[in-house]
């Protein structure tokens, strides 16, 4: 039996149900566990069986005055039958005690469980609120959860934006870096405007770097390499340090904390376009 039927069984929703306290949207819900489940047939049948067997145990007086209470218990509320079922007269209530008497024996059974229904729909009324109060922790657990990813998405869709904004801007300039030696399939980009000297860099396929080394961008400004700041790892362009001018762009694996003078293997390359 799985986790889930076992707490619905647990729960005290059968037992309103077989007392007939439940809404019809919970009955229908518990028929069609019922349906689904044999566990929760067999509990059913089980609390049914174990009702009875109170109710004989504890046969009350059928008299004619104990059946008029128990009918107005039935079906009060204006004289209308609770889930609508039909009101049957005391007389014919007598007949047909007197036709078979089997039907005392039913009417001591509903007797003894108008006594528990009272005290059954309290518990399951405390169940349903501890039930409630653990839901209303778990939500409060799962909001400050749902904050964060609702915070990560909307960072994310900014990042996304702003990267889109900068790639179909005609100003901008679309370098591509690619693989060399030490590393042929990685793969770099880096998007320069030449009119407000601004450069962002995105990884595109790059290893992560070892633990204790950082990657970073060089600009090539007549023929030598520019700092251009430590790179980032991460998806989305990241803003580098401007420059004037450049013919390429290039990025080498260095030591965390590296100054202006490239010391590392050179790891993706590109020219400017023409």
């Amino acid at each position: 039996m799985n986790t889930d039927v076992k707490e619905y069984i647990a729960s005290g929703i059968l037992e309103a149900y077989v007392l007939g306290t439940l809404e019809e949207k919970e009955r229908q819900e518990v028929e069609a566990m019922a349906s689904k489940h044999l566990e929760v047939k067999k509990e059913l049948d089980a609390i049914e069986d174990a009702l009875i067997t109170y109710a004989t145990m504890h046969s009350m007086d059928t008299s004619s005055g104990l059946k008029e209470k128990v009918m107005s218990k039935i079906n009060e509320g204006g004289g209308k039958a609770e889930y609508d079922r039909p009101v049957i007269s005391m007389n014919r209530m007598e007949a047909e005690e007197k036709a078979d008497p089997r039907n005392k024996a039913i009417w001591g059974i509903a007797a003894s469980v108008l006594l528990m229904i009272s005290l059954m729909a309290n518990l399951y009324t405390y169940q349903r609120m501890e039930r409630a109060e653990g839901y209303v922790h778990e939500l409060a657990a799962k909001s400050l959860k749902k904050d964060s990813v609702i915070k990560l998405a909307v960072a994310n869709v900014n990042q996304l934006q702003s990267d889109m904004a900068i790639l179909k801007d005609p100003m901008y300039k679309i370098v591509e870096l690619k693989g060399q030696p030490k590393a042929p399939d990685a793969k770099a980009m880096v998007c320069f405007c030449p009119g407000s000297k601004l450069v962002y860099f995105e990884a595109d396929k790059m290893p992560e770097p070892p633990k204790g080394m950082q990657y970073q961008l060089w600009a090539i400004v007549d023929g030598k390499p520019v700092d251009e700041g430590m790179i980032t790892m991460g998806p989305g362009l990241h803003k580098m340090k401007d420059i004037d001018q450049a013919t390429a762009f290039a990025v080498t694996l260095e030591k965390e904390g590296n100054g202006a003078t490239p010391h590392g293997d050179m790891i993706v390359l590109g020219s400017m376009p023409s």
